[in-house]
């Protein structure tokens, strides 16, 4: 694949709803940019939340069958959308699930 400027769309669902986003990246961003950019679009939607992403297609994984089960993107912090998906990049789709936000000990 070529170096260019251009921007890729990339759809996410929350899992186990019919709830979807497109959002545009560039397929040079980071993964830890990349998955910093996602959470702060969440927080504008669910701002109590914490989200992980999960790539889609991830059947009999890990933890089940259920793809949305399968575990968090997990790569190294400065590869980059285009070392991780390649020219797979146009056909990549993620699943955004919540997670619980630890709660403070000393509250009452």
């Amino acid at each position: 694949m070529s170096e260019n400027n251009e921007n890729y769309t990339f759809y996410f669902k929350i899992v186990y709803t019919g709830i979807t986003y497109y959002w545009d990246f560039s397929p040079d961003i980071t993964i830890k940019n990349f998955i910093e950019a996602v959470k702060n679009n969440m927080r504008e939607i669910q701002p109590n939340r914490d989200i992980e992403i999960v790539e889609t297609g991830q059947y009999n994984n890990i933890n089940g069958r259920d793809p949305e089960l399968a575990p968090k993107i997990d790569y190294h912090d400065e590869y980059t959308l285009r070392d991780v998906y390649g020219n797979k990049l146009r056909n990549t789709a993620f699943y955004i699930r919540f997670i619980p936000i630890p709660q403070n000990s000393d509250s009452p």
